[in-house]
């Protein structure tokens, strides 16, 4: 007797949104919280606010789970991307996109 393999042409989509991978997607983004928080205090600690401000957060966008590492101070762009002014942070640090990537997460910048 033969068997026939049909593939479920909804599969990527339905495991996207499984409790499991939203609970993997959690754990993946605090350890890249928990990385970008060890680049920050090599590399960005002076009062510790930018530090402490790291935080995880996951939702829904364009229909998917998406885990996020942002960072709630102000100066936190330029922190990220560096600016070209003098007395400002001049280079970028990329502190939160390395911080994901350490982690093994894909990063994309946000909206």
């Amino acid at each position: 007797m033969a068997s026939r393999f049909v593939a479920n042409p909804n599969l990527e989509r339905e495991l996207l949104r499984s409790a499991q991978y939203r609970q993997t997607l959690g754990q993946l983004t605090e350890e890249g919280v928990q990385e970008a928080k060890a680049l920050a205090r090599r590399e960005a600690y002076d009062t510790g606010a930018y530090h402490d401000s790291i935080r995880a957060d996951a939702g829904v966008e364009d229909g998917e789970w998406q885990g996020r590492i942002n960072a709630f101070v102000p100066y936190a762009h330029l922190l990220e991307f560096g600016s070209a002014r003098p007395g400002l942070p001049g280079r970028a640090r990329r502190i939160l996109s390395r911080g994901a990537q350490a982690a093994g997460l894909k990063f994309s910048e946000g909206r």
